[in-house]
This record gives structure tokens, sequence and C-alpha cells, in this order.
């Protein structure tokens, strides 16, 4: 879609922010998930880590109730204790939502050989 974007809005797209989730390959708590992958001739792009992720969290949510009852294994995720990820420590609030922020905003950015680019807000 975004190489959509810019074939149908042209030069118009420049300046044009977008809010979406961080590149997660980049993120130093996945170096050696992401290596792993690698290795194996799969490159964990998309949604590939925070599925990864989310499946740590109801397993930490498990070990944290101690039985796979849904009720208590929800109420040991919204507990606010961290939860190790491949993404790093996750927590969560008691309505069940992260507690750390998951999303970045990114600028069309004109460059120099007269393409655009979307590049990260400083």
């Amino acid at each position: 879609m975004v190489k959509g974007l810019t074939g149908l809005a042209g030069p118009a797209v420049q300046g044009t922010l977008i809010v979406f989730s961080p590149e997660d390959r980049s993120n130093p708590a996945a170096k050696d998930v992401v290596a792993r992958f690698r290795s194996q001739g799969f490159e964990p792009e998309a949604y590939t880590l925070k599925s990864y992720a989310a499946v740590q969290v109801i397993a930490g949510g498990i070990e944290m109730a101690g039985v796979q009852a849904p009720r208590l294994v929800a109420a040991a995720i919204k507990s606010g204790k961290p939860i190790s990820t491949v993404l790093g420590d996750l927590t969560f609030d008691a309505k069940g939502d992260r507690r750390q922020p998951d999303v970045a905003m990114y600028v069309w950015t004109k460059q120099a050989n007269g393409g655009l680019s979307l590049e990260p807000m400083k």
C-alpha cells in the first residue's frame, strides 16, 4: 500500500505523516532470535516478531497463573508484572493494554535524487 500511495500521489505525498509500528528486527532484544531465523533462511519481517512475542506473553501468563485457565491467565497478564519476550520485557495494564508504546511516526521525504522515501521522524 505504501508504494501505491507514492504512485497515486506522486510528489504531493512529501511531508505526509504516517504512524506505524517500529521495525522490530532492529530491536536489540530481538537480535539473537532474528539471527536464528535468518540462519534458517527465513526473514522475520512484518508481524513475525510480534506474533512470537504474543505466544511468549501467553506462555508467561500461564507460568505466572500456575494454570491454563483462560481467566486466570488473563488476570496474570494484566497484573502489570513484566513478561520476558523477544521484544523485551512487556507489561500490561488492568485493561490488558501494553504499557510500552509500540508506534513510531514516519514522514515522506524528498531525496536528493528526486525520489521519495519514508523516514522516521526525529
